[in-house]
């Protein structure tokens, strides 16, 4: 069966490359700018995962994906053109309100300390969400202009057609992509 998708979640280049690649499963959110009343909604539950180079910083990423990431940066805006390559179901979002148990899932994630201390300081007033994410690499990965309608700080994106999704792989086995959603949930009540 054909499946398609047209929607597109918006985040770091680099994070979507762990993502693509096993490395983490979990996204920080508090929401875009542009969005209404500025915090995120899970509005989609399936979407594909839109790499941009807006606000990403180095300095708030592991110091050993300091490499990957200047790659990435070579390859980025400059070229006017985005690349998607992998697509996601989230599997569950939580709300986090403390910033002590955020800390205890470094093992989890590319991001310093001093990031996860901003997100959860950003807009106190709106939660900050933790999605499980469910990657698969697209079987074809999809290059496209970046135009106007898909640029600033937001982060849903309805693209101007559709990405198939039929025959995506998951990056991890199942077993393994559970175990690490009980441990992060663990992690977090402990």
């Amino acid at each position: 069966m054909l499946r398609l998708n047209r929607v597109a979640l918006k985040e770091w280049a680099v994070v979507v490359q762990a993502l693509t690649e096993g490395r983490q499963i979990l996204l920080l959110r508090k929401g875009g700018i542009a969005e209404a009343g500025s915090a995120f909604s899970l509005e989609y539950p399936e979407f594909s995962l839109y790499p941009t180079f807006l606000h990403q910083d180095k300095q708030y990423i592991h110091p050993d994906l300091h490499p990957a990431f200047d790659q990435i940066g070579k390859q980025a805006e400059a070229f006017g053109r985005v690349r998607i390559e992998s697509y996601a179901v989230a599997h569950d979002v939580i709300q986090v309100t403390d910033l002590a148990a955020l800390h205890k899932l470094e093992s989890y994630h590319i991001w310093v300390p001093a990031y996860i201390d901003l997100r959860y300081q950003y807009r106190p007033d709106n939660p900050l969400c933790l999605l499980l994410l469910r990657v698969s690499r697209l079987s074809k990965p999809v290059g496209f202009e970046e135009t106007d309608s898909y640029r600033g700080c937001k982060s849903w994106v309805t693209l101007d057609f559709e990405i198939e999704t039929a025959g995506a792989g998951p990056v991890l086995t199942d077993e393994a992509f559970e175990d690490q959603c009980q441990a992060i949930r663990e992690t977090l009540l402990a």
